[in-house]
């Protein structure tokens, strides 16, 4: 079980790119899995051993598909998405399943803000997005193609 205060702010950045489809905006990525109209992110949950080893014991499908129209082509036009969500359930197990609002909060925000570099994985609470204690935000610059 995960205490609210354990991780105080994790903050991932994965590049992805937005293009235009008949159906709307089709975004891509080495981390977004899935066809198009179904596409998501995995949130990963596991230990790792002392040799390094990753064991995978839960993950959650952060759904592209529930972003709205208006926040995707805002955030086309600024250049990144942002998500933001708890890392527990009800329960104050990790989060698993299909994540869609209101478990996640997705909107755009400028390609140049707070804990924008390439790679970083961890900030201080104070450096990054502004979140509760045991919140997770997603930041993503998005390309066009």
């Amino acid at each position: 079980m995960i205490g609210s205060g354990e991780f105080p702010l994790i903050l991932s950045t994965l590049d992805c790119s937005a293009a235009s489809t008949t159906t709307g905006v089709d975004l891509k990525g080495p981390y977004i899995q899935g066809r198009p109209g179904g596409r998501f992110i995995y949130l990963s949950w596991g230990s790792v051993d002392a040799s390094g080893a990753f064991t995978l014991f839960r993950r959650a499908k952060l759904m592209l598909d529930a972003i709205g129209p208006d926040v995707l082509d805002a955030a086309v036009q600024s250049g990144r998405l942002v998500a933001r969500l708890g890392l527990t359930d009800t329960k104050g197990h990790p989060l698993c399943a299909h994540v869609r609002p209101p478990l996640i909060d997705w909107s755009a925000a400028p390609a140049d803000g707070p804990g924008r570099a390439p790679g970083r994985r961890v900030c201080t609470r104070e450096s990054a997005m502004d979140l509760p204690p045991g919140q997770w935000g997603l930041t993503s610059p998005l390309g066009s193609t």
